[in-house]
């Protein structure tokens, strides 16, 4: 059953909210103590294990009062809440659960990654190629394990590379924004001449 709209009631206690929020956000940037503020990190949770279950919060099922009162009243939300917030239902459902499956990732996997990673650095950074040889393996290694794992793995985000010139970022960023607006892929951007691209 949707919320029903806010009334004179609800604004009006939203607009004190707010004007007292602002009062002390200006009060605590005179003085030297910080002074508490609205944000109610209650809120902040609640939204946040909505947006924990990946179906709901990736197929637009969420409760009306989780995408609603973040925009009406933001500050009532901690920042990190209003970013997932954003990034699980800005982007779409294949952004949404690749996010989810990134986060599913690094809970299970990160400590092997990063040890798997430093490893290689050492390896890079002594020049040994036997070494790096045996870095990448265990490397290759762990992502086919992860690969593997039905629990946290759903599958690969597709990607386009667009290649720019640094001279002409910004009209070529709008560009290749322009003709991949409607793709389901990630956008990877690596500059002419450079091997990184990102």
């Amino acid at each position: 059953r949707p919320l029903p709209r806010p009334g004179p009631s609800s604004e009006l206690l939203l607009e004190l909210l707010n004007r007292r929020s602002m009062s002390l956000s200006l009060a605590s940037s005179s003085s030297s103590s910080s002074a508490p503020g609205v944000c109610s990190h209650r809120f902040g949770g609640k939204l946040a294990d909505h947006l924990i279950r990946p179906l709901p919060g990736s197929a637009g099922a969420l409760p009306q009062w989780c995408s609603e009162l973040p925009i009406l009243a933001p500050w009532l939300f901690p920042f990190e809440a209003r970013e997932n917030l954003l990034r699980y239902r800005a982007f779409g459902v294949t952004f949404s659960i690749h996010r989810l499956q990134e986060l599913a990732v690094d809970d299970r996997f990160a400590d092997r990654k990063r040890m798997a990673e430093e490893w290689l650095a050492q390896a890079k950074h002594i020049g040994d190629a036997m070494l790096m040889n045996q870095a990448y393996e265990s490397l290759f290694e762990l992502q086919g394990q992860i690969a593997k794992d039905t629990e946290v793995w759903v599958g690969s985000l597709k990607s386009e590379l667009a290649r720019v010139e640094r001279e002409n970022v910004l009209r070529q960023a709008d560009t290749a924004m322009e003709l991949t607006k409607s793709s389901f892929c990630t956008l990877e951007v690596q500059f002419h001449g450079e091997s990184g691209f990102g």
